[in-house]
């Protein structure tokens, strides 16, 4: 019985571990150089790695390999190395892994359970690309190389320095400056380069009383010494600039110095204007984001609302009563009653003030004429108000202002009738009696024109204003507010607020685009008048409807943001115990990256990707943000690493466009080789295409100095100034378009061939 039992738990053991035999698992590592223990050079060699569930298939394979280096391989699963020779593979546990460089011995490793495997392929000594070129007598600069990666210009190059311009005793200096290649202004310094002789380092630390951090640029002294001998000295820098989109130089002052003077000095660029960027054809969209309009309703409250308004009144002349002709002053004032009765009798609704101003016309004494503006203001003022109840009148604040307008005014409006001279006239009568104005009057009326001219402009100074202020706590129904909006010019037009809530509901019912981001826009502006601070519907609402506009405003949205808070919807309690506040809303931060996106503020960008979570919604978002940041490849961690493949991989399968793209940016062999493989899946009548396809040929002719590679490159340059002449300013500063074969397709392209 007890040896029945031994054998089934043995079988049950057993096959537990066939079943975990069979699980497939995320296996990293890198591929080295085994000779001098650093990445291989990728642009040089191709290093593929072929993963097979069963040990037993990986070593077929291997047979087959050794034999031919060109086999045909069908993997179960297939990777390629990044820059620092990291990479992921899914695989068996029990399968195996099968490393191979070019003409290289294949390299078999077994899983064997593992997950992270390191592989050191002996590459041997092997001779880099390098372009042939006379013995230099002077310094110069060559290698020049240029690259734009989120907000990072990378620029490198080498400086060669021959025979007997250096020195023990002396000190090579090379300061760099960054430089608007359009303008060629010089917009800052950059980290400079040191180099010095034995002897001259050796004097330089006894002139420093032998503490070296008293020499400023001792902290960029390279660890090469500086002979008579020649040499080349790499440089290189990654370059923060705000704008990626523009165009830069960098120019380096280059110089030697002994102890008592410059004895060379000379300026080159260190870095050209043809700039790589590898991400200038990537495609997308981010559409916007929509706060929860449910989250965010304004209930109505008390208010209060100010308008004003203009009347045209005629009075008697010298009275304080109107004209019985005048008609249009009647109906003004029936209908300035009619709106305080309807405030008076509004549900919720409590009229605070009224004012009203008035400006009589200059002519006769200016006492008589401020006396009589006064009585008429105050007889408008008892017209109007004479239908409210001595109850109301009681707890309303009135007020009248009369004044009376100068002559300088009769002056400004003779000018604008293009009468310079009677204007300068009147002007002179002014100047000449400042403080008089009923001299001013007697002169004027005494020119030959006053009747003519003056008197008939004088009627237009008088004017009668008037405001006034309710408060009201009625919330109106959604159909009331629509109406006021649509027929009500004074809502309409702006003249009159709307309440935050009644900006609410029309958020909610008008469905034009352009009236909806007006609405946005005086919502958001009338927020920060009445609160000083804005509306964090209407902001967002307004960021939403600029973005699908194409326009960016990273101002909207930035107060509503905490990085220091890294999530989102955080509900934060109040500092009096009283509700909680909403930090970092997830749509007001998705909305915030998308501008900084299109202001190509990709370090801000990736700030606000750390908050936004990762899910189905965000994902894309994030994903085009990291990639068109540079966080595509590369990393100094396996966690980075393993994020920048997964970014890799999702722009990569967002369109076939996308995936050449990427594969071009990552300008190694492996990655080229696929691009090449990929120039038939896209549109043959596409010009891009073609562009691709010159590139691609320009990186494969670098490689194998085979002279029908250039041709090549060449003739689908050509090919794509035919079909899209744009092209060839993009052509002419791209740095992954070799020079010389830009300028021939150039010339035969305008050689009409």
């Amino acid at each position: 019985m007890r040896r029945h039992l031994f054998i089934s738990i043995f079988l049950i053991v057993l096959s537990a571990v066939s079943l975990r035999a069979q699980q497939m698992k995320r296996v990293t590592g890198r591929v080295l150089d085994k000779t001098s223990g650093k990445p291989i050079d990728q642009q040089q060699f191709g290093i593929r790695i072929y993963g097979f569930n069963t040990v037993a298939a990986a070593r077929d394979v291997k047979q087959l390999m050794d034999l031919d280096a060109n086999t045909f391989v069908v993997p179960d699963a297939e990777a390629y190395p990044d820059d620092s020779g990291y990479y992921e593979i899914s695989v068996a546990e029990t399968g195996a892994l099968i490393f191979k460089a070019d003409m290289k011995d294949a390299v078999l490793e077994q899983v064997n359970f593992r997950l992270e495997i390191n592989v050191r392929i002996e590459m041997g000594n092997y001779i880099r690309t390098s372009q042939v070129s006379a013995v230099r007598d002077v310094v110069d600069v060559i290698d020049q190389r240029t690259d734009m990666e989120g907000n990072y210009l990378k620029a490198r190059s080498s400086i060669s320095i021959p025979d007997n311009v250096g020195k023990t005793d002396a000190r090579l200096i090379v300061q760099p400056f960054l430089i608007d290649a359009v303008s060629k202004d010089t917009l800052r310094a950059l980290r400079p380069l040191v180099m010095e002789g034995s002897e001259y380092a050796m004097t330089q630390h006894r002139r420093m009383n032998f503490d070296d951090s008293q020499d400023p640029l001792n902290s960029y002294l390279l660890p090469d010494t500086l002979t008579a001998d020649a040499l080349v000295i790499p440089w290189a820098d990654t370059i923060y600039v705000r704008d990626p989109s523009r165009n830069y130089l960098v120019k380096g002052i280059v110089l030697f110095e002994d102890y008592n003077r410059v004895y060379d000095r000379k300026d080159y660029y260190l870095a050209s204007s043809r700039i790589g960027r590898p991400l200038r054809f990537l495609e997308y969209s981010m559409v916007p984001y929509m706060l929860d309009p449910q989250a965010y309703r304004e209930r109505a409250k008390r208010e209060k609302r100010n308008t004003a308004g203009n009347m045209s009144l005629t009075f008697k002349v010298g009275q304080a009563r109107l004209e019985d002709s005048d008609t249009l002053g009647k109906r003004q004032l029936d209908s300035i009653r009619n709106v305080l009765l309807d405030i008076i009798h509004g549900e919720g609704s409590q009229l605070k003030e009224f004012h009203i101003t008035g400006t009589a016309s200059p002519e006769g004494p200016l006492a008589g004429n401020q006396k009589l503006a006064k009585k008429r203001l105050d007889y408008a003022l008892g017209q109007i108000t004479s239908v409210l109840p001595a109850s109301v009148r009681e707890r309303v604040y009135m007020t009248t202002d009369a004044k009376v307008a100068s002559w300088s005014r009769v002056a400004e409006l003779l000018d604008a009738d293009s009468l310079v001279f009677e204007a300068e006239s009147v002007r002179s009568i002014v100047a000449a009696n400042p403080r008089n104005q009923d001299r001013q009057g007697y002169l004027i009326r005494s020119l030959p024109y006053y009747k003519s001219v003056i008197a008939p402009l004088l009627p237009r100074l008088r004017s009668v204003s008037y405001s006034y202020s309710y408060e009201i706590f009625r919330e109106l129904t959604p159909e009331e507010i629509l109406d006021r909006y649509l027929h009500d010019e004074d809502y309409r037009s702006g003249r009159k607020q709307f309440a935050l809530y009644e900006y609410w509901h029309l958020f909610n019912t008008v469905t034009d685009k352009d009236e909806l981001h007006s609405l946005y826009e005086r919502a958001y502006r009338e927020s920060m008048e009445v609160s000083g601070k804005p509306w964090i519907l209407a902001a967002c609402n307004l960021a939403a409807s600029k973005i699908a506009g194409g326009v960016c405003d990273t101002t909207l949205l930035s107060r509503f943001i905490d990085l220091k808070t890294h999530t989102t919807d955080f509900r934060m309690m109040r500092l009096n115990g009283n509700g909680y506040d909403l930090v970092n809303p997830e749509a007001v931060v998705a909305n915030q990256l998308i501008m900084y996106v299109m202001a190509g503020d990709f370090r801000k960008a990736g700030q606000l990707v750390n908050i936004l979570p990762d899910n189905d919604r965000n994902r894309m978002v994030r994903a085009f943000a990291l990639c068109l940041g540079g966080y595509y490849k590369g990393g100094k961690t396996a966690y980075e690493r393993a994020e920048a493949r997964k970014v890799f991989d999702l722009v990569s399968s967002s369109s076939l466009r996308n995936k050449m793209v990427l594969c071009l940016a990552m300008n190694t062999k492996n990655y080229d080789d696929m691009a090449e493989n990929m120039l038939e899946e896209l549109p043959q009548d596409d010009a891009l295409t073609s562009y691709f396809r010159c590139i691609v040929y320009c990186r494969k002719g670098a490689r194998t100095k085979d002279f029908m590679d250039d041709i090549a490159a060449e003739d689908a340059l050509l090919d794509c100034f035919h079909k899209d002449k744009s092209f060839i300013d993009i052509a002419a500063n791209d740095g992954y378009v070799v020079e010389t074969i830009f300028k021939n397709a150039k010339d035969r392209y305008d050689y009409g061939e």
